[in-house]
Formats: C-alpha cells, structure tokens, sequence
C-alpha cells in the first residue's frame, strides 16, 4: 500500500510544481515553436540534443527573474520541464544560455531516482511496522 501512495503522489508532484511556478512565479509554459520566434539557435539546439538524449517533450517555464539560474525536474525522463529566467531566450545571451542549457538537459537525462524511490518506501514500511508492533498492541 505505501508504495501504491508513493507512485500517486510522485505521479502528482509535476503537476503540483507547475502550479506552484504558475502561482507564485508567474511562470508561463512555452512550446520549442515559441522559443524558436525569439531564438532559433537554442530551439534547435535544444531539440537535437532532446532527441540525442531520448528525452520527449521538454517544456520550458519561463519566469521573470533578475537570476541567472534554472533547474528541471521531470518525472523518469517523463514530463521534462526546464524553468529558466526570461532572460535566457533573447538573442543576445545565446552565447552563455546553450552551454548552461546543454549542461541541465544532460543532468536531468541522467539522474535515475529509482533506488531512492525503492529505500525510501521500504523505509516507511519498515515506519509502519514498527509503529504498529508498538504502539498499536
């Protein structure tokens, strides 16, 4: 049951994340199509590496922000959201966003997750049954 609850909330979590960016970020979701009218170069670039990674239908979230950071999650390889400031998408810092760009996408097509998915439910069940030998008898 415990890993049951696991997968539904980790199903749950990108959606609650793009939310909370639409929320409290004021971030707006864009197709490469939408990326490509402001900067084609990283648009292709992004698709060719997408596709040397197997990585299927990144989405961008674009926030107005004064940082120069970004982050991506994603679920599995699934669902791949790539968050970057609205800077990034002009034409004149294409020269420093494709190298950092480059680097996130790689990051998240590597990252597996599985493992610590794995230890962290056989953990709770572990929790719960402690709690039950316990404290309920």
């Amino acid at each position: 049951m415990a890993l049951c609850w696991n997968v539904l909330f980790i199903m749950v979590l990108p959606l609650v994340m793009d939310w909370a960016e639409r929320r409290y970020f004021k971030a707006r979701f864009m197709a490469l199509e939408e990326v490509a009218k402001t900067n084609p170069e990283l648009a292709n670039f992004i698709s060719a590496h997408c596709k040397k990674l197997s990585i299927p239908g990144l989405r961008f979230a674009v926030v107005d922000s004064n940082a120069d950071e970004m982050f991506s999650y994603g679920l599995w390889r699934h669902n791949p959201r790539l968050v970057v400031p609205g800077s990034f998408l002009s034409e004149e810092s294409k020269t420093t966003v494709i190298p950092s760009v480059e680097a996130e996408i790689s990051r998240f097509a590597h990252q597996d997750h599985t493992f610590i998915f794995l230890l962290f439910t056989i953990v709770q069940v572990m929790m719960i049954v402690l709690i039950r030998t316990f404290f309920l008898h």
